[in-house]
């Protein structure tokens, strides 16, 4: 957990969106819940992990704009939610708060493209069954020489081991209780609804995370959480109607 700073921004991104959820539902008080979040967007932010904080951002994005009930509502938040964090990040990294190693924050993609072109040659050769499931990174990065470890994007990871059959069943797995929590969203209010918005962000976030990272199917933390939110969002729990 600790010793890839990618994987704890992950992490992060979790806590903080429950944690949100915990401050917006008056569950903790407002003095705790105020510092807990400060503190984990400080550390999340010590991260440097551009995939990590982007995935807050959108996450947090996602959480309050579901919340929302009317569009006008939706867009007004979704402004002001930007703005907050693009100048609570300003704050914690261009005022002088805290160094920081530029680099961490530049467009390039740490030659994460050169795994992805091995990855795209391979599909070609395997596109509909693919390699073999959690073989690339021996099978192709390893051999190549490039100095990345892994593909550091999902999709074209679970092609090039399971296939254009495989990356299906993969979005299946992923969108379809997505899709039906959405629709169990409009018979919700308050508490389950923001319990159900909180795991709908976080599970939608992750879909934007691993463009650049492939991590959800490989055996970790990571992974177990995503599995159990993903069944969260389709418990029988939902189906019990809200008294009121």
């Amino acid at each position: 957990l600790l010793g890839n700073p990618n994987n704890l921004a992950v992490w992060l991104m979790v806590t903080l969106i429950f944690t949100i959820f915990l401050f917006h539902a008056k569950e903790i008080k407002f003095i705790y819940g105020l510092i807990m979040i400060l503190a984990q967007l400080f550390a999340i932010g010590l991260t440097f992990s551009r995939a990590g904080i982007g995935t807050f951002f959108i996450a947090v994005i996602i959480y309050y704009i579901l919340l929302a009930s009317k569009t006008l509502v939706r867009i007004g938040r979704f402004i002001i939610i930007v703005l907050i964090l693009g100048g609570l990040l300003y704050f914690i990294f261009l005022s002088g708060v805290t160094q920081y190693d530029i680099q961490r924050f530049s467009l390039n993609l740490s030659f994460r493209e050169l795994a992805w072109d091995f990855l795209i040659e391979s599909i070609k050769e395997k596109p509909f069954l693919g390699m073999g499931f959690g073989i690339s990174n021996k099978e192709i990065l390893n051999t190549s020489n490039i100095g990345v470890s892994g593909g550091h994007n999902i999709y074209l990871q679970t092609i090039a081991e399971l296939g254009f059959i495989g990356y299906a069943l993969l979005l299946m797995f992923w969108f379809i209780p997505i899709i039906i929590a959405l629709k169990q969203l409009k018979k919700f209010k308050d508490g389950k609804r923001q319990i159900l918005v909180a795991t709908l962000a976080i599970c939608m976030a992750f879909f934007s995370h691993q463009f650049f990272e492939g991590t959800l199917l490989r055996t970790n933390f990571i992974t177990s959480i995503w599995v159990y939110l993903l069944f969260l969002l389709v418990s029988p729990v939902w189906n019990v109607k809200q008294e009121g």
